[in-house]
Order: structure tokens, then C-alpha cells, then sequence
């Protein structure tokens, strides 16, 4: 009897290592496979260690897949037997799994919560490989919380206990989370170095889960360095691999990053399709943050589109999501959006109110990609009101934030907007070209649309007629039938 037990407890073990080794290659449905063999085999031994043992790899593998439903579920289950058995490494992993699976699903303030619930017991075992892991998935909280020095502090508190394990996998993923840190803070040259750092590990190791989200990093870095052909080659190569591997939460990752290069492209029916895909994927996982994302990047087509009823739909159902577990950077982003809408309802009083709300939070967590776009919508509402003083103004912190980015994409829409609001003809010219570079039709549109507005304040008609019938031909391409049915008829007015 003792050693059939003996047998079996090898097996379960045999099971799990290889499970392991299938789920590091990216074989997720023959890690699924090994680890439920090595559960059944555990249920039947009635061993409440290798069961919850099991369970808790079993959870890995769910990470992967996506479906934080199921996360929770098994998390709850280790949860109880480690609570019955006295673990307390045990006790603090699935606590930690638990904020994991709250985490996923946008629920921020809770994760936080069972983290430091599960660092706390962690403290007690001096289990530095768990104590690092929940440091790290702290500062992930606190970085899409906004709170971007506190996710500075946790990272380099776990990264200092990768390196005391020598926990190699882990310093890689830490490191390029330290690397998302400073993309969000606009330090693109200090992201990249640490996204190729962890990118050496993880290939050193041929770790799949790693190099692709490494890859989706440096995508996104690509696009705001405005290296758009890079960007679409390491966010293709990514969703390759993701799809390899079965992991559907970075396939939509994936898939509305892609979506977001190809906006600024001007390829908007594509982006559509994108985001949509993307939506399909969240809805079947239940991934809540995600999803709201996805809706709020497909509201930003509906209002190129001039499609505002479903823009305004998309945005609302966003907001209440990441108004519901505070996401700061997201609910300024899509106050933005929100804001353009009205924009183009002209309802600029709404518009304004929006605007101000969305600056204050960007001002608060330093984000300057959002206060950027915040900047350009609000000039636009002070042109549309015909306030020369406060348009310049508003355009040149455009303009000095777009400095502060580094990015050529930025720097030419706020001189674009700037050289409109000053009438200069020659700087107005230099920004399109810039931007015809990145096939930019929406922001072109719109320039020639508002210095066309300019051009007839000044009773320059001809001149007019010209921006009119460029800006014209761009909306109709984009498929936005609102202005272009608007300007056809302000050019057959003029033409009177």
C-alpha cells in the first residue's frame, strides 16, 4: 500500500513538472491535460496537499487562457484546503491568485487588497520567491491605477528579490514591467532599454509567454516612437505566438494594439474590424477592463466615422466600467473621447466641462499622452467659439507637451492646430506634410476643414474652396458622411 501510495505521489509529480514544461513552450491544452490527470489521481489519494498543490498550478494555466471566472473558482477551492491544512505559503499564493483574477477583471482596489493580505502571510514563511511575485503584481495594480512612483517602489522591491533567488523568468518579467512604467510616463529611450533587457532573458530561455509579451511592449513603444512599420512587425509577430499558445487575453491585446497602429494610418475600416475581433474575445472571457478598453478605442473610430450615437454609447459603457473600479488614466481618456463627441454636437459647453475634468486627473498621474489630446480638443472648442487668445494658448501647451513627448506624430498635430489658430500658411503646410507621412487622413481632414473655416472669416474665398475640397475628399474616404454631405453643400453655397 505504501508504495502504491509512493507510485502515485511520484506521478502526480511527473504530471505536474510536465505540465510545466508543455505551459513555459506555450502547449496549453497538454498542460491542461497533465495537470487534471495529476488532480484526479489527487482526489483519489484524498493527499489535500497535492490537491491543492495542483489546483494552484492549474491556475497558471487559467492565467493563460483568460477565463477569470474559472481563475477564482479554483483560486477559492486551494484557498479553503491550505486554510485547512495550515499552509500558509500556500494560503498566500492563492490570495495572491485571487487579486490576480480581480486584477484581470478591472477590479483594482480589490486586488490591492488580497495582495497585501497574501504579503502579509508571505512575511511570516520568508518565502522570498512568493513575497517577490506579490510585490511585482502590486506594482501592476498601482501602475494602471495611475500611481506610477509606487509602481516604480514595488518593481525594484521585486526585482531586488528576482535577483537574491536569482529567479531569472521573474527579473524578466519585472524588468519589463519597470519598461512599462516609463512608456506611460512618456520616457520611451528608458522603456526600451529595460524591454530589451527582459527581451534577452526570456529568449535565453525560450520562454514563449514571455518573448510575446515582450513583443506586444515593444510594439506599442514602436508606435510611440512613431516607428509604425516596426510596431506592426513586433505586434503581428506577438499575435502569432499568442495565438501558439492559446492565451486569448493577449490576443485581444494584441489585435487592439494593432488596431490603434492602424487608426493612425488612416486604415479606419480596418481598425473596426480589429476592435471588433477584440470585443468577441473579451465577451467570451469575461474580461472586464479589456472590454471597456475595446469599447472605448472602437468609440474613437465611430467619431472619425461621424457615427456619434454609437461613439457615445461605446464611451458611456467604458466610463461606467472604469469609473466603477477607479482606473484614473482610462476614465480621463474616455472623458476626452466623450468631449469630441460633443465637440461635434456642438455643444461645446458639455464639451468643455469634460475636458477640464480629464486635464486634472492626466495633470495628476503625469500622463501626457491623454493631456495632449485633451489640449487639441480643447483649442478646437475655443476656435469653434471664435477666442483667438485662448485657442493660441491652449494650442502652444499642445505643443509644448507634443515637445515633451518626442514624438514627431504629436509635434505635427499641434503645429498643425497652432499655425490654423495664427494664420501661418507655411507652418500649416510643413505640419500636413508631416502628417501625410503617416497617412493621418482624420487629422488632416480636420485641418483642412477648420483653415477652410479661417480662410472665409477672412473673406478669402478662393483659398477656401481649396481646403474645403481637400478636407472633402479625405472625409469621404474615411467614410464620415456628416461632413462630407456638410462641406458639399458649403462649397455649392460658395459657388453660387
Amino acid at each position: 500500500m505504501k508504495n502504491e501510495l509512493n507510485y502515485k505521489t511520484i506521478l502526480i509529480n511527473s504530471y505536474k513538472s510536465r505540465s510545466r514544461v508543455f505551459l513555459l513552450i506555450g502547449e496549453v491544452k497538454k498542460a491542461t491535460h497533465d495537470i487534471e490527470m495529476a488532480l484526479k489521481l489527487a482526489e483519489k489519494m484524498n493527499n489535500r496537499k497535492l490537491l491543492a498543490d495542483s489546483l494552484t498550478q492549474l491556475l497558471s494555466i487559467q492565467e493563460a487562457t483568460g477565463n477569470y471566472n474559472e481563475i477564482l473558482h479554483t483560486a477559492e477551492k486551494a484557498l479553503s484546503i491550505y486554510e485547512e491544512t495550515g499552509d500558509k505559503n500556500g494560503k498566500a499564493s492563492a490570495l495572491n491568485t485571487i487579486g490576480l483574477a480581480y486584477f484581470s477583471m478591472g477590479d483594482f482596489p480589490s486586488a490591492l487588497e488580497k495582495y497585501h493580505e497574501a504579503y502579509k502571510i508571505s512575511e511570516d514563511t520568508d518565502n522570498i520567491e512568493v513575497q517577490m511575485v506579490i510585490l511585482n503584481n502590486i506594482g501592476n495594480a498601482k501602475l494602471y491605477m495611475g500611481d506610477y512612483g509606487g509602481a516604480i517602489e514595488y518593481f525594484q522591491k521585486a526585482l531586488g528579490k528576482a535577483k537574491e533567488i536569482n529567479e531569472l523568468q521573474e527579473e524578466a518579467q519585472i524588468t519589463g514591467n519597470i519598461g512599462n512604467v516609463y512608456m506611460y510616463t512618456g520616457e520611451y529611450q528608458k522603456a526600451l532599454q529595460y524591454y530589451q533587457r527582459a527581451y534577452k532573458i526570456f529568449q535565453n530561455m525560450g520562454d514563449k509567454h514571455g518573448i510575446t509579451g515582450i513583443l506586444m511592449n515593444m510594439g506599442s513603444l514602436s508606435f510611440y516612437l512613431d516607428r509604425t512599420s516596426d510596431a506592426l512587425k513586433y505586434l503581428n509577430q506577438a499575435l502569432r505566438t499568442t495565438r501558439e499558445i492559446g492565451n486569448r487575453r493577449w490576443e485581444a491585446m494584441c489585435l487592439m494594439n494593432l488596431g490603434n497602429v492602424v487608426v493612425y494610418s488612416g486604415k479606419y475600416s480596418l481598425a473596426t474590424r480589429l476592435y471588433k475581433e477584440a470585443l468577441s474575445i473579451t465577451e467570451h472571457t469575461g474580461d472586464t477592463l479589456y472590454h471597456a478598453i475595446d469599447l472605448m478605442y472602437l468609440a474613437n473610430v465611430y467619431v472619425i466615422k461621424g457615427e456619434l450615437k454609437l461613439a457615445l454609447e461605446n464611451y458611456t459603457k467604458a466610463l461606467n466600467i472604469f469609473t466603477q473600479v477607479n482606473l484614473p488614466r482610462y476614465i480621463a481618456s474616455t472623458m476626452t473621447g466623450i468631449a469630441s463627441v460633443f465637440l461635434e454636437e456642438k455643444d461645446i459647453s458639455r464639451a468643455r466641462e469634460n475636458l477640464h475634468k480629464a486635464i486634472e486627473i492626466a495633470q495628476n498621474i503625469q500622463d501626457l499622452e491623454i493631456l495632449f489630446e485633451a489640449m487639441q480638443h480643447m483649442t478646437r472648442a475655443h476656435i469653434m467659439e471664435d477666442n483667438t487668445e485662448k485657442s493660441i494658448d491652449y494650442a502652444r501647451k499642445a505643443v509644448d507637451i507634443a515637445i515633451r513627448t518626442g514624438r514627431k506624430y504629436y509635434m505635427a498635430m499641434a503645429s498643425l492646430i497652432l499655425s490654423i489658430v495664427q494664420d501661418n500658411e507655411k507652418e500649416f503646410i510643413q505640419s500636413v506634410r508631416i502628417l501625410k507621412e503617416f497617412g493621418a487622413r482624420h487629422h488632416l481632414a480636420w485641418g483642412y476643414y477648420l483653415y477652410s473655416h479661417l480662410m472665409l472669416r477672412q473673406r478669402k474665398k478662393k483659398r477656401a474652396i481649396k481646403y474645403l475640397k481637400k478636407a472633402q475628399s479625405l472625409f469621404k474616404k474615411i467614410g464620415n458622411r456628416s461632413y462630407t454631405l456638410k462641406i458639399t453643400e458649403l462649397l455649392e453655397t460658395l459657388s453660387e
